[in-house]
């Protein structure tokens, strides 16, 4: 394909799962920044929030981003708030396609309201968090090329959707 793709959206919108298949499909690399995370700290995510910090965890975030982005043929799925640094989106953009995967905040609740592994959602209200922390990022993940809206539908289906925007656009740049 000779471009990158990167995955950007709330927690819980399955930017890791589709971009594990839209991988496949699209013959690309498969990249999951949190996963690289904990790679380079030897920590789980849970562990770097709980001895470390959010804001320690964002620099980090920021120097993985920072180290791979650039390339061919990778798709990446970043965490939830990759887009609040500037230069994360700005280097994303660079470096190849971004798209915004949304869900209603009814479907990222059903989906997130059991999980133990979403340490900005350790909250005595944890729905309320889900909204505050959605309302804060919204409009940055509008800033993507495009916004591919996931409920209703399969991990297979978006991968297919996504690939079909990304190599329209693709003929549409040559």
């Amino acid at each position: 394909m000779r471009t990158n793709i990167f995955l950007i959206g709330f927690m819980g919108v399955g930017k890791t799962t589709i971009g594990r298949l839209l991988a496949e499909k699209a013959n690309m690399e498969f990249y999951d920044l949190d996963r690289m995370i904990e790679e380079a700290t030897g920590l789980t995510i849970n562990e770097i929030f709980r001895k470390r910090g959010e804001s320690w965890f964002r620099q980090v975030e920021n120097r993985v981003l920072s180290e791979n982005a650039c390339g061919f043929d990778k798709v990446f799925a970043t965490g939830g708030g990759v887009v609040l640094n500037p230069e994360n989106r700005k280097r994303m953009n660079s470096c190849g396609t971004v798209v915004a995967l949304t869900a209603s905040v009814d479907t990222l609740w059903d989906r997130l309201k059991d999980k133990t592994d979403r340490p900005l959602l350790f909250s005595r209200k944890p729905k309320e968090t889900l909204n505050q922390l959605y309302n804060q990022r919204e409009e940055l993940y509008k800033e993507a090329r495009f916004i591919v809206k996931v409920d209703g539908k399969s991990a297979d289906e978006l991968a297919e959707e996504i690939l079909r925007l990304v190599n329209d656009d693709n003929r549409i740049a040559d």
